[in-house]
């Protein structure tokens, strides 16, 4: 990794007016971000007849200005990424006298207006897109749970703040990394009994997907650049789970698409302690046939969809009709009502 990744830094505050930089004064580590490089539309006037070549250039609006960052989830620091991918928000005092808390993320089928300033150092200049709302997050494991985000911005400046090395705030070093080795995946039939032991799955790789169908509308008279962009479609959350080998657990899906079988998912990753980050689905079914590959093993391939769940009652152990995450850590209220929209 060379010097300007390992000492520079990303920086992500909520923002108040669209178009309108906060100061960051909370970091993220971030294993990459690709950031947006400002581009605007550049006309010359070669075009014009008589003209030859030209002579003249102007700088049209900016377009929108995409980017993207990928983190390791760690069981703090993620809580506003959290907030702006699912919409609500609810916390959760301590009740067992442990001293950890309960974050609970729901998903916002209609999201309020959120947004962010993202900033980040480039030697001795700070950088930022003034206001980027989240596009997607992609949860998957690889060396680790790993979290992928995109977002969509107005434009990008040069903030004139000083170098962020010292002002920032950042999680507690000493977090440890979601591992493999102490999650858990646990699906059965969407009104069935509470999740158990007994309905266990273990892939060897999990890809849990959230995309907000959010897009950018055509810049306005008075604008140089976007207004916030609109959610035209509906969210998508998508699991996909890998399997090394076909075995009997696996090999039921097949009927379970054919069948249209709704069920309920539960995926779990243990951290140090009692920090826990947990997926809650309470309906989700076979969005295609199971991929069973013919080789030796038979890899298997489960992509499920998840839906609202329209039971009369919640299904067993659930707290939601919709996808929701619960993330376990010694932090206190990071705003419920307030910064975040509460959970309704």
């Amino acid at each position: 990794m060379s010097l300007i990744q390992r000492e520079n830094h990303v920086a992500m505050i909520k923002g108040a007016t669209w178009g309108t930089a906060a100061t960051p004064t909370a970091g993220v580590y971030v294993k990459g971000h690709t950031p947006p490089k400002g581009a605007r539309k550049v006309i010359t006037n070669e075009d014009e007849f008589g003209r030859g070549m030209a002579s003249s250039a102007e700088l049209l609006e900016f377009e929108g200005q995409s980017g993207s960052m990928s983190l390791r989830v760690y069981s703090e620091g993620l809580e506003s990424i959290l907030a702006s991918l699912m919409g609500q928000y609810k916390y959760t005092v301590d009740g067992g006298g442990d001293g950890y808390n309960t974050h609970t993320y729901k998903l916002a089928t209609g999201m309020a207006s959120m947004f962010h300033t993202i900033a980040w150092d480039e030697g001795s200049e700070v950088k930022a897109v003034n206001s980027a709302r989240l596009v997607s997050g992609n949860f998957s494991y690889a060396d680790g749970l790993n979290l992928d985000i995109n977002y969509l911005g107005d434009k990008v400046s040069i903030t004139g703040w000083s170098n962020f090395e010292n002002t920032l705030s950042y999680p507690s070093k000493g977090k440890s990394i979601f591992k493999l080795s102490n999650a858990q995946v646990l699906i059965n039939g969407e009104e069935a009994a509470a999740l158990s032991g007994s309905d266990e799955l273990k892939p060897s790789g999990i890809d849990i997907a959230v995309t907000r169908g959010f897009e950018a509308l055509a810049v306005t008279a008075g604008s140089d650049s976007i207004t916030e962009p609109i959610e035209k479609t509906a969210p998508v959350v998508e699991v996909t789970l890998t399997f090394p080998k076909k075995e009997t657990a696996t090999a039921a899906y097949f009927n379970a698409f054919n069948n249209r079988d709704f069920k309920k998912m539960q995926i779990s990753f243990a951290g140090e302690g009692e920090h826990k980050m947990i997926f809650n689905f309470p309906r989700v079914f076979l969005a295609e046939a199971p991929d069973f590959a013919q080789d030796t093993p038979i890899p298997t391939t489960l992509k499920l969809k998840a839906l609202v769940s329209d039971l009369v009652s919640l299904p067993a152990g659930m707290s939601y009709n919709v996808p929701y995450i619960q993330l376990r850590n010694d932090l206190t209220d990071q705003g419920e009502g307030t910064t975040w929209p509460a959970i309704s």
